[in-house]
């Protein structure tokens, strides 16, 4: 069997985005209290859903930002990635459409503090890179690796 893989730009913003999700996904783990509080605050959810809802959301950076970078079934981890992305948004859009006052997002745990609107930013772009990652592959060095023969 012969391996292939794609090398290029795209091949790097996938793998950067893997390896984002999974710093995020351990940050958020660290402070996993502080992360059951934040999702309570945007009133989404049952307010005892907030630690379930957030192991959920923490094992499926660190999952999907893992099998991202790994290249493996990397169409169905980016549609999974995209959705959790899209849902990120739509949560942080409601904040602000239904004016909850939340001035930062801990997106990233306590690593990186973001102002909601620079996080909304960040992800529609990463969002983008996704994207980007599957549309601009085909322009990509391909290389393979063959098994070697012994004589």
């Amino acid at each position: 069997m012969i391996a292939k893989i794609k090398i290029g730009l795209p091949y790097f913003v996938r793998v950067s985005i893997g390896a984002l999700f999974i710093s995020a996904g351990v940050s958020k783990l660290l402070v996993i209290g502080t992360l059951a509080n934040e999702i309570q605050q945007y009133q989404i959810v049952p307010t005892d859903w907030g630690l379930a809802v957030g192991i959920m959301v923490i094992a499926a950076e660190i999952i999907l930002g893992g099998l991202l970078m790994a290249s493996y079934k990397k169409e169905l981890v980016i549609k999974g990635l995209s959705l959790l992305l899209v849902m990120f948004l739509l949560a942080k859009l409601s904040v602000v459409i239904r004016g909850i006052d939340m001035s930062q997002c801990n997106c990233f745990g306590t690593f990186l503090v973001l102002p909601l609107w620079t996080s909304l930013l960040l992800n529609g772009g990463l969002l983008g890179g996704l994207l980007y990652s599957v549309k601009g592959e085909s322009k990509c060095l391909v290389v393979s690796a063959e098994p070697t023969k012994e004589i």
